[in-house]
């Protein structure tokens, strides 16, 4: 398994929080289309429902999820997602721990 530390060290907790205030500073100063809204709405009755991302995309999800609907976000266990992780819980998103690089069964 990838390892990961119980505890997240210090500099993935500060730069989880300067990612979090930075996309929080980009929601309040940009503006979004019509559509990003029309497209949430026109799906809500698909809701649960699973949505992949791709690595940095999900950084995206605060600025456009819905307020009264859970997420889930899967992120691998390695320490280099830590700092994401971190980045996520600003947002009232649970983490689910799970990717991440599987041990090695045979030497060669």
């Amino acid at each position: 398994m990838a390892n990961i530390q119980n505890k997240p060290r210090f500099y993935h907790v500060a730069a989880g929080s300067l990612l979090a205030r930075y996309i929080r500073f980009v929601s309040r100063t940009a503006w979004q289309t019509p559509a990003m809204t029309e497209s949430f709405e026109d799906h809500q009755h698909h809701h649960p429902c699973i949505i992949g991302m791709w690595h940095g995309q999900f950084m995206l999800l605060p600025l456009i999820r819905l307020a009264d609907i859970p997420v889930d976000v899967m992120l691998a266990r390695h320490g280099d997602a830590e700092a994401l992780g971190q980045t996520l819980k600003h947002f009232n998103m649970h983490l689910i721990r799970g990717a991440g690089v599987a041990p090695r069964l045979f030497r060669l």
